[in-house]
């Protein structure tokens, strides 16, 4: 039987087909698109906001800020730190480069940081025990009840090591922290508070500021004056300067 010869025009066509042959279907081919797609999401669906980065001297340790958009009250507070940036945070990221490690200040506590102060930011720090932490003052504590975190509720400090572990509250609960400072030569630091004494729920100046040394070896914080001290000191006050006192 003589063979049929194929026409031309289908010949034309088989080769075209195997020209055109898509790329997805090769193996090979897939991979690469699927690793530029893998890269490109990982750009836009990924980013997380944050401050410009903070290296800890004589550590491996990067510290990123998370910024508190949008907050509005965030002008009504102070900042006493070593950082000087404007703005609240409320978390931070902490960054080990050599590891790759990444980890959270906290993964549970939800906090308006007002000021982030490493001890031994830019060579600062004398090697001693509370230079060896970073101190931050926050707010944790809805006292008011408005369901907000704002410049109305009580400020705290709270403390860490270098690396962001150990994150604990050292201030007293309840009392608006106004002025804190570490004794460089030591493990303790300084704190002064104010205490609602009228539980109105407000932090005035008719509250009075009470004065505070906390142990960071011990964990233990202390007044710095005890009760008989103090009415001894109020007692000589209203002697020499009351307005029935000999003049």
């Amino acid at each position: 039987m003589k063979n049929n010869p194929i026409h031309p025009i289908l010949l034309v066509i088989i080769v075209f087909m195997a020209c055109t042959k898509s790329p997805g279907d090769s193996p090979q081919s897939s991979s690469a698109k699927s690793t530029e797609s893998r890269q490109r999401t990982s750009s836009t669906e990924f980013g997380l906001q944050t401050d410009l980065p903070l290296i800890l001297d004589s550590t491996d340790w990067v510290l990123y800020p998370l910024p508190l958009e949008g907050d509005d009250d965030a002008k009504a507070d102070w900042k006493v730190s070593s950082y000087g940036d404007v703005g609240t945070f409320w978390n931070i990221a902490f960054f080990r480069p050599a590891t790759q490690e990444v980890h959270l200040l906290s993964d549970s506590l939800k906090m308006r940081i007002l000021s982030i102060s490493p001890m031994n930011l830019y060579g600062q720090g004398t090697g001693s025990i509370s230079s060896r932490h970073i101190y931050y003052s926050l707010q944790s504590e809805d006292l008011d009840q408005d369901g907000q975190l704002t410049s109305k509720d009580p400020k705290y400090l709270f403390v860490s090591s270098l690396d962001g572990s150990n994150f604990k509250q050292i201030s007293p609960e309840d009392m608006d922290l106004i002025h804190w400072q570490p004794i460089s030569s030591g493990s303790k630091v300084l704190i002064q508070a104010r205490n609602d004494r009228n539980q109105d729920q407000q932090f005035t100046e008719e509250d009075e500021i009470i004065s505070f040394v906390y142990d960071l070896t011990a964990d233990r914080l202390d007044p710095v004056f005890d009760r008989k001290f103090v009415q001894k000191s109020k007692d000589l006050y209203e002697r020499q300067w009351s307005p029935k006192a000999p003049k």
